[in-house]
């Protein structure tokens, strides 16, 4: 079996022993320092997970989406959370209380499934730093926006993101400044339209090329 068919094999077990939630937009699976009772797995939808500052102010470090998870390293260690999971769209997640992680745990298959999603997840978060430090600003938020968009049946691109400038700013590590300069160009020279709650590209060739 390849990595993939393995991971997929143990969250399959997992979703069978998991509840399903179906969550607005705006709740939390988890807050900052609650004690980790659950392993969460998206089936749908974007979760922010985010930390507060000393000031009280939030900041964004990663978006989860669609097959994707958050908890499972402080729900297998045992130790309060260090972030916020919140909602940004209404969400489908399967919730796996502890105590069933712990007795799938136990099968080497899914404890073999577990370890490789879970570094599969901090890989991708290397990743994700190597390009905070290696690309541009622009290709930093391109490569976010291509992430969470779908191509619709006309040719252009809608982009499922509904969070602010200073939120994405924290997400591709630069100034909210320079995300909004970088978007207001783009929408100026007619590579993307956007609002409050709708963000679309017209063209992904000449946006890429810029």
């Amino acid at each position: 079996m390849t990595n993939e068919q393995i991971i997929e094999l143990a969250e399959q077990r997992c979703k069978a022993h998991a509840v399903l939630l179906q969550l607005k937009r705006g709740e939390y699976l988890f807050r900052e320092g609650d004690t980790p009772d659950s392993l969460y797995l998206i089936e749908r939808g974007i979760v922010k997970v985010s930390q507060t500052t000393t000031e009280g102010d939030y900041v964004t470090f990663f978006l989860r989406s669609d097959g994707e998870s958050t908890g499972l390293t402080e729900a297998v260690l045992g130790r309060k959370r260090l972030r916020h999971a919140q909602c940004l769209t209404d969400c489908a997640v399967h919730r796996l209380p502890s105590e069933i992680i712990g007795e799938l745990m136990s099968e080497p298959a899914i404890a073999h499934g577990l370890l490789l999603k879970l570094s599969t997840s901090f890989l991708k978060m290397q990743e994700n730093f190597t390009g905070l430090s290696r690309l541009s600003v622009a290709s930093r938020l391109k490569s976010l926006l291509r992430h969470f968009a779908k191509v619709r049946e006309d040719g252009l691109w809608d982009v499922a993101l509904p969070i602010t400038h200073e939120e994405i700013s924290n997400v591709i590590g630069c100034s909210r400044q320079k995300t909004t300069e970088l978007l207001s160009t783009w929408k100026r020279e007619g590579l993307v339209q956007y609002s409050r709650d709708r963000f679309v590209v017209i063209d992904w060739a000449a946006m890429e090329a810029c």
